[in-house]
């Protein structure tokens, strides 16, 4: 069973949708990003996860219960949905001792999760001197003191520099690596894809896919590069093997993708010399653009 289930879940204000009939599953285990553009309707998603936010319609579960009906919630979902706003003059460990007293852990837990979000020398500084990057770590922090199976974080990179956007990265694949699930929204698309195993794209409240990055990739794949001095030839074969090549400049063509293994055993069998075989590979941000782009376009008017 699916650790986290989204299933027909609608959020509306008024006659505007804001969450529409998504749906979609997060395996437990799994570091999953949260992608789409703003005003896409994530963060209201993830509020309705946690039950900030009452559905219009549709489900979100954990572990098969809605969040509000799990017996012991801290202990079951760890959770940053937005920069923890804490007592100015308290200090970290302080602040942390505080939240500790509700979830029911003492000192040990208190410095361990601050060791584990590298905050230790930090702990007795008021959080009204933290950086917007300190204060993610803080909340971070605050999210682990149950030691939850699951996390659920909104945008955790916000304020880091990029040593704490690397640190951010081995600490979310640590917590995955343990048997946490992980579900984090981010708009920094560069940073996710080395990050996260899969990923859920949403756009205008809805669904766009979902699925590995390899899996995303393919999809959204773009063209095989070819460069050959016997290109004219090279495209006859592949025409008749049914590939649709068109020319790109003296030398060269371009084929689907997928073609490129293909390819390479026809002009090997053929003696046909290849100065160049190359398929894109785009990028998880390229991905992401060309899947919301379809999505908008197909939205009514």
């Amino acid at each position: 069973m699916p650790v986290i289930t989204i299933e027909g879940l609608t959020k509306r204000y008024g006659d505007r949708a804001v969450v529409d009939r998504l749906g979609f599953t997060v395996e437990q285990g799994s570091l999953v990003g949260f992608l789409g553009p703003n005003g896409a309707g994530k963060t209201t998603t993830l509020r309705m996860l946690l039950g900030l936010v009452r559905p219009t319609s549709g489900r979100a579960l954990v572990y098969g219960r809605p969040y509000r009906e799990l017996a012991d919630p801290a202990r079951a979902v760890g959770a940053v949905v937005e920069t923890m706003t804490a007592h100015p003059r308290r200090t970290a460990r302080h602040h942390l001792r505080m939240l500790g007293i509700r979830v029911g852990v003492g000192a040990r837990r208190v410095d361990a999760v601050l060791g584990l979000v590298g905050l230790t020398d930090a702990a007795d500084r008021r959080a009204g001197g933290f950086s917007l990057g300190m204060r993610q770590r803080l909340a971070l922090a605050a999210a682990l003191l149950g030691d939850p199976g699951v996390l659920v974080l909104d945008e955790p990179a916000n304020g880091l520099d990029p040593e704490g956007i690397h640190w951010l990265r081995g600490f979310l694949r640590s917590q995955a690596a343990e048997g946490r699930t992980v579900l984090v929204s981010s708009h920094q698309l560069a940073e996710v894809q080395h990050t996260v195993d899969q990923v859920v794209i949403v756009a205008g409240g809805r669904l766009v896919a979902a699925g590995s990055l390899d899996d995303l990739r393919s999809r959204a794949s773009g063209r095989v590069h070819v460069r050959s001095p016997e290109a004219e030839r090279l495209a006859g074969l592949l025409a008749a093997a049914g590939a649709t090549v068109r020319p790109a400049g003296p030398g060269r063509l371009e084929a689907p993708p997928g073609w490129a293994e293909h390819i390479g055993l026809l002009s090997a069998e053929h003696r046909i010399p290849l100065f160049e075989l190359r398929e894109d590979a785009p990028d998880l941000e390229e991905v992401f653009f060309r899947l919301t782009r379809t999505a908008e376009d197909r939205e009514p008017r």
